[in-house]
């Protein structure tokens, strides 16, 4: 059975709620005469980064390079080419060239994806640069020209400002939400565990909004599990959200309507457990 692309993000590290079948349909898909780009737009954060890792790799690329603008360059030494006329010195090349050289050289056998995240803090050359790279697929610096090969390599660019308009128009723009799209509706069958779960799981749900974060299913099948099996008082129950649920606050969660807020998931909790005891007790002594 093909694996989902959900499931293939999830594998590569991305973990959501939300459906990316329709964007990169539009990305792929979409007749194009220029490079395919896609512009990972979205709330401040590094969300957006791990996103364009995930997708390249569920797309299946063999190679994957990444590149960051704002770092400091290394230092490198001067190269010195000796001719008949004398000594000549020439600058280094710069680490933006050599990872697009390196990618166009990839892509003329291999799938490829180039990365280039805080575009925010790169020049404004550095985005016409681009713009002739996605149109042309050609890169250039000094006195060499690479050719990239259009039907192997993807580019995918990240700013925190949102890309500039040179850049917008020739990419694909996908829309990144910090918090993830909150589940509404949670079933036994949805964690995996038995049906006598579905007695505290509507108080799970409300348990999130208490801390203003919206768990992914994936997310909500740890913690569930870890409550049926661990949990016993409220102290694990934190313990457990802690561990499991990204972008939960400390002091939310020590808060005191927190603290009213799980006595009263762990009191639905605690009655389910004496049920379901209570049922198998009957059933053990029905079969004597």
């Amino acid at each position: 059975m093909a694996m989902l692309l959900k499931e293939k993000l999830l594998k590569a590290g991305f973990d959501s709620n939300a459906s990316y079948d329709h964007v990169v349909k539009c990305f792929l898909e979409t007749p194009n005469d220029n490079l395919r780009c896609l512009g990972v737009d979205g709330d401040e954060g590094r969300h957006k980064t791990v996103f364009a890792h995930a997708l390249a790799q569920a797309l299946g690329n063999q190679h994957i390079l990444y590149f960051e603008y704002g770092l400091d360059e290394p230092s490198m030494p001067t190269f010195v080419k000796v001719d008949e006329e004398g000594v000549v010195a020439e600058p280094p090349v710069a680490e933006l060239d050599k990872i697009m050289s390196e990618a166009c050289a990839l892509s003329e056998a291999e799938s490829t994806a180039i990365i280039l995240d805080q575009l925010q803090l790169a020049e404004f050359k550095q985005h016409i640069r681009l713009q002739s790279f996605i149109k042309t697929a050609m890169w250039t610096y000094a006195d060499v020209t690479c050719y990239a090969n259009k039907d192997n390599l993807q580019v995918y660019l990240i700013s925190e400002d949102g890309l500039s308009p040179i850049l917008q128009r020739l990419s694909f723009r996908i829309w990144l939400p910090k918090r993830d799209q909150a589940i509404r509706c949670l079933r036994s069958t949805d964690v995996d565990l038995s049906a006598s779960s579905n007695a505290w799981l509507k108080k799970l749900i409300a348990l999130m909004d208490a801390l203003n974060v919206s768990p992914s299913m994936a997310e909500y099948k740890r913690l569930a599990y870890d409550i049926e099996m661990f949990v016993r008082t409220r102290h694990q129950l934190k313990e457990s959200i802690m561990g499991r649920i990204k972008g939960v606050e400390y002091d939310c969660l020590h808060s005191e309507d927190f603290d009213e807020a799980a006595l009263d998931f762990m009191n639905t909790f605690e009655n389910s457990l004496y049920i379901q005891e209570s049922i198998e007790i009957k059933s053990d002594l029905g079969n004597l």
